[in-house]
């Protein structure tokens, strides 16, 4: 008796707790309207044309060793417009700032053409950045950056079939700063120089030079090849380092694996182990509820 009253009651409770979430869900938040067709209107108000400005013809971030680019700025609604090239010399020297335009123009779209020749003077190997600023009728302003570097040569190393190349890209009409020769050395973590890897030249117009790793017996650890590049005469242009990573192999056969500090010498790992006392378990498990299930039929 005592069990159905017991079961009554929670029903009941059950009962009421679902009729009172129900309730809840309707009744309208704190916060309502009443009315439920009312919504919020946004007004803009539009104030002129906004200002566009765009380069195009050099990526920003891009590096090259052709001298010679055309670059073009676009714009629209725009009735000033500014635009400056900022150049450092290569190795952080002084740099210059030169002002292409800085005038009024029409609120029609246009457009600026630039030819550019980085070996002329004023110019020469650096990082460069281009800014074009345009300001709208109401003062808004766009402006559209690009930033490039020009370089006497471009390297990377490449790796085929255990091997290792040095790749070059470089442009050799470039009057006084010509490149002669370029020299590559091998240097050890501590920058000592590799002698059986060093020096190593090569001369216009190669472009792919082997660094013959493979054929020593050289220490795992990091390498740096740097690539010196050389005028006529004998000055250096510009310097390149690329690291290099020889791993360490282990020799097949020598390698034990970890069993841990209590298994240690046993040749066996804590992988195998875990693995073994896990089917252990497993078994044993099943025996005992094989055991339990022929027990309950007997009884």
């Amino acid at each position: 008796m005592k069990k159905t009253q017991k079961k009554c009651l929670g029903f009941v409770g059950l009962s009421a707790v679902v009729a009172m979430t129900s309730v809840a869900l309707v009744l309208p938040g704190p916060n309502a309207s009443t009315i439920s067709t009312i919504t919020d209107t946004i007004n803009v108000r539009v104030v002129g044309e906004t200002p566009n400005v765009d380069i195009t013809g050099i990526a920003s971030g891009s590096t090259f060793v052709l001298p010679e680019k055309n670059v073009k700025v676009t714009y629209e609604h725009v009735n000033t417009m500014k635009i400056t090239l900022q150049y450092t010399v290569l190795g952080g020297g002084a740099g210059s700032t030169y002002t292409l335009v800085d005038e009024a123009v029409s609120g029609d779209p246009g457009e600026y053409n630039f030819a550019f020749d980085f070996n002329n003077p004023g110019y020469g190997y650096g990082s460069y950045v281009l800014t074009a600023e345009g300001v709208g009728e109401d003062g808004a302003k766009d402006t559209d950056i690009t930033q490039f570097t020009y370089l006497p040569f471009i390297a990377t190393l490449d790796e085929v079939d255990e091997k290792t190349y040095v790749d070059l890209e470089y442009d050799n009409e470039t009057g006084d700063s010509e490149i002669d020769k370029f020299v590559i050395e091998v240097l050890d973590k501590n920058g000592n120089l590799v002698t059986p890897l060093s020096p190593i030249e090569a001369f216009p117009p190669e472009t792919r030079v082997n660094i013959p790793f493979e054929k020593y017996d050289l220490e795992p650890g990091e390498y740096t090849v740097r690539v010196i590049a050389k005028n006529v005469s004998g000055e250096d242009l510009f310097v390149r380092d690329l690291e290099k990573e020889i791993p360490d192999i282990p020799v097949p056969g020598t390698d034990t694996p970890d069993t841990g500090s209590f298994f240690r010498g046993v040749g066996v790992s804590q992988s195998d182990f875990l693995i073994s006392g896990l089917i252990v378990f497993f078994i044993l498990e099943i025996s005992g509820v094989a055991i339990i299930l022929r027990k309950n039929k007997k009884a």
